[in-house]
């Protein structure tokens, strides 16, 4: 994906629902693009996992599709997968996960 001043940033293997950018890409980014820090701790803040929202977020997309007739059953498979990784990785970590969790 390209970020901008030809900079290419590589997603992180993905974590319990989605993927995220590396936080060493964001932060060179920031600095040769915008020439600002990118510190650790606003990447942890706005790509942490939160568990305890989710499954309630999760829940609310299920009954939305659930209304539609043409809503595929793969659907449903998808999102009740995403909650009980949800569920298993907040017993294991606690909650919100950090990013870097999911990071080699």
């Amino acid at each position: 994906m390209d970020g901008g001043g030809g900079y290419i940033m590589r997603l992180v293997p993905k974590t319990l629902i989605s993927y995220v950018p590396r936080y060493e890409d964001l932060r060179r980014l920031f600095h040769n693009v915008l020439s600002r820090d990118y510190g650790l701790e606003n990447y942890n803040r706005r790509f942490a996992i939160r568990v305890g929202r989710l499954p309630n977020k999760i829940g609310r997309v299920w009954k939305i599709c659930s209304e539609v007739s043409t809503t595929p059953r793969r659907l449903f498979e998808v999102l009740e997968e995403q909650r009980q990784r949800l569920i298993e990785a907040g017993k294991l970590y606690g909650d919100p996960i950090p990013p870097l969790k999911f990071e080699y």
